[in-house]
């Protein structure tokens, strides 16, 4: 009686694996056979509204930039503009170096995001300044390289760095890791 028994449940067990089974097959064969519909990963880029500009994506709906060479998110405008529909708005406002770090609070929460900074030296030095990719028309951003009373800036039409005092004015940029978060 106890085999029989066994023997039922195991029956009805694995008539249900055996059910479950045919169902995932079916819907992997009508996957498969539906690749063709399913964008790639360019396409879900463009999806988003990005396009790609040198060793950028660009967003003209969030106003931001990913360089695909250091894998950082960029603001494509600096601190006081914005970016509507891929054109500039506002008025770029020019900062000490310690009202820069105070006016970056402000700025966290951008697109959810809580992580934006000011860039490094190195992180400046490195970006393209291509005006189809950057709207904004600043010459000199401010950088997290700083002394006791000194920061420095890159000045982007002699492309180099440049020592300043932390009491003087220049743009602000911000930047982020882009690790999906």
């Amino acid at each position: 009686m106890m085999v029989l028994e066994y023997q039922e449940n195991y029956d009805s067990k694995n008539i249900e694996r055996k059910e479950v089974l045919a169902i995932v097959s079916r819907y992997t064969k009508e996957i498969v056979s539906h690749q063709s519909i399913i964008p790639a990963k360019k396409d879900l880029d463009e999806l988003k509204g990005q396009r790609k500009v040198g060793n950028y994506f660009v967003s003209d709906l969030d106003g931001i930039a990913i360089d695909t060479k250091t894998n950082l998110m960029w603001t494509r405008f600096s601190l006081g503009e914005k970016i509507i529909n891929g054109q500039l708005y506002g008025q770029q406002k020019k900062y000490s170096w310690h009202s820069a770090n105070l006016a970056l609070d402000k700025f966290n929460g951008y697109l959810t995001h809580l992580n934006w900074r000011i860039p490094s030296l190195d992180e400046l030095l490195s970006l393209n300044v291509n005006k189809e990719v950057f709207l904004s028309n600043s010459e000199a951003y401010w950088s997290t390289a700083a002394s006791h009373d000194h920061a420095y800036i890159v000045n982007f039409n002699s492309n180099r760095k440049v020592r300043k005092f932390k009491r003087e004015s220049f743009s602000v940029i911000l930047v982020r890791d882009n690790n999906g978060k």
